[in-house]
């Protein structure tokens, strides 16, 4: 039998013994949190002396770039953001704004097969207009008649009748006048030849790789960066001879849009409200994206809705006149149609043929279209997050835009047909 007393001393030492081994596992954890702190301040101070060095190196317009995709869960530009961009108004006139007739019906509504596929590439919003009357429009959830979204190359249009508007108005010489008149900034071996309407069929000759993947190229660089006009002055030389190949290049349009500011004296946001957007009877404001300069990306980022991005195609459609004003004088209105370039591409613009139907559409990056078809007198607009699939390949068509145009196409003539129209 065991004594009491050396019972309980035996207690007391498994005590002071657990007590020792608590103090030993505490000392190692807080050794190991302070290793951890310690780390963590390195690895701070290593992002933050990271973010200072490129800040200050020709790789800062990552920093704005990683903050408008990475940081909110996307991998390139989206059509949402002009949230992460400084922009300019382009006024429409709260005055006099014209509505669209409208005869909405569900005849229009695409087809299943139709409606799958803008499903599938993340349609956001569809506008069908036949006569000048809208006939469908359709939304996404979180979207609406004035949800303002990014337009990106489709402002490649509107710089262009810009530039055409100018030309009328006795600003520019024309489409011939050399770049280096109104910017003898200009660098490169053939800066001398280059003329605006080079730049505006794309074939200006610019080192300029259009690449949309490469956050160290230079579409990434002119989208991101700090100024677009010294980007171009600086590092896009005209290094091939213009006029002759046709290379889709963003900086094209870019220099076209400087062209049309120099000769004005006035910025592409001020111009394209005066000149198209309140004539045209806008019911919203749209806004323009500008660099850190205040600069327009004037291949890019043209922000309106729906309905509103109509009005441009109903200019186009009516050869310069419409809503009773002048925009541009007809003849010029049809030489944006002309196949110079290449068979797809005119002054700005693409064109294509399906089921024997010539169209032209203005075309953004990630599926923005807007969709002229002169034979049945009608628009189409659709707006979206994805291009989705390749149509005819020949064409550089995209399928979106193929089978609105064959199914649209169909759906009014069998329309017309019906009601004797």
């Amino acid at each position: 039998m065991i004594c009491p007393f050396f019972k309980g001393r035996k207690v007391e030492s498994n005590h002071v013994e657990s007590q020792g081994t608590d103090l030993f596992i505490l000392f190692h954890e807080i050794r190991d949190m302070r290793k951890f702190i310690k780390r963590l301040v390195y690895v701070i101070l290593g992002v933050a002396l990271l973010l200072w060095f490129v800040s200050l190196s020709p790789l800062d317009y990552l920093l704005k770039g990683v903050y408008a995709t990475y940081l909110q869960g996307e991998n390139s530009a989206t059509i949402d953001d002009r949230a992460y961009f400084e922009t300019k108004i382009v006024r429409a006139d709260a005055v006099r704004p014209r509505a669209f007739d409208e005869q909405i019906s569900e005849e229009f509504a695409p087809s299943p097969e139709l409606r799958a596929l803008l499903d599938e590439t993340e349609s956001v919003a569809l506008t069908v207009f036949h006569q000048d009357e809208l006939k469908y429009e359709w939304y996404a959830e979180g979207y609406s008649r004035t949800s303002r979204t990014n337009s990106f190359s489709m402002a490649k249009t509107i710089t262009a009748i810009l530039a055409e508007m100018a030309i009328e108005n006795g600003d520019l010489k024309g489409w011939n006048q050399k770049v280096v008149e109104l910017l003898p900034e200009l660098k490169g071996e053939y800066a001398e030849q280059l003329t605006i309407g080079d730049l505006s069929l794309m074939r200006g000759g610019l080192d300029w790789d259009e690449h949309y993947t490469n956050a160290f190229g230079i579409t990434a660089r002119a989208y991101y960066g700090e100024s677009i006009y010294a980007l171009l002055m600086e590092d896009v030389p005209i290094s091939t001879p213009p006029g002759s190949e046709f290379n889709y290049q963003s900086g094209a349009t870019q220099l076209m849009g400087l062209c049309v500011q120099r000769a004005t004296g006035r910025s592409l946001s001020e111009l394209a409200s005066e000149w198209i957007w309140t004539p045209a009877g806008a019911q919203d404001d749209a806004e323009w994206h500008v660099d850190d300069t205040g600069q327009e990306l004037c291949y890019c980022c043209f922000n309106s809705n729906a309905i509103d991005f109509a009005r441009i195609g109903h200019i186009l459609l009516h050869d310069g006149t419409w809503n009773n004003h002048l925009f541009m004088d007809s003849a010029a209105a049809k030489s944006f149609f002309e196949p110079l370039s290449t068979p797809y591409y005119g002054r700005s613009i693409w064109m294509a043929t399906v089921d024997g139907i010539s169209f032209s559409y203005l075309r953004g990056i990630n599926g923005q279209y807007i969709i002229i078809i002169p034979e049945y007198d009608a628009v189409i607009v659709r707006l979206g997050h994805q291009v989705g699939p390749r149509g005819d390949e020949e064409q550089n068509l995209p399928k979106v835009v193929q089978d609105l145009v064959a199914y649209y196409s169909a759906k009014i003539g069998e329309t017309t047909t019906d009601t004797g129209w």
